[in-house]
């Protein structure tokens, strides 16, 4: 499920992904990159805390994610990438161009 907002609180595109990223969800995993890119917001912030399986189409919709904030001098951050899919992004060389963040509640657990 994607689900997309921006808050009026801050200049941030926010959205929160479960369930796997691949190709069977391609066009919902679009939609979330035009509609940041509508947004005009320089940031991403996008929680995939419930994503447990990424392919390259989610690989794909990450760089375009990362892309969309690039032409804007913006950033892309994953909030709480499991271990598999911070793997994947890892080996894919993404890591390196999106920020992760941690939940400190999930770090003290």
């Amino acid at each position: 499920m994607v689900e997309g907002s921006t808050e009026d609180n801050g200049p941030a595109f926010e959205a929160s992904l479960s369930g796997d990223l691949d190709l069977v969800r391609r066009d919902e995993l679009e939609a979330l990159v035009t509609a940041f890119d509508s947004s005009g917001s320089p940031v991403a912030v996008i929680d995939v805390r419930d994503v447990p399986f990424v392919d390259s189409i989610g690989i794909k919709v990450m760089l375009d994610l990362v892309e969309v904030a690039q032409r804007r001098s913006g950033e892309v951050v994953l909030v709480e990438p499991q271990r598999q899919v911070l793997r994947v992004l890892q080996i894919t060389g993404v890591r390196r161009m999106v920020r992760v963040e941690h939940d400190a509640e999930s770090d003290a657990v």
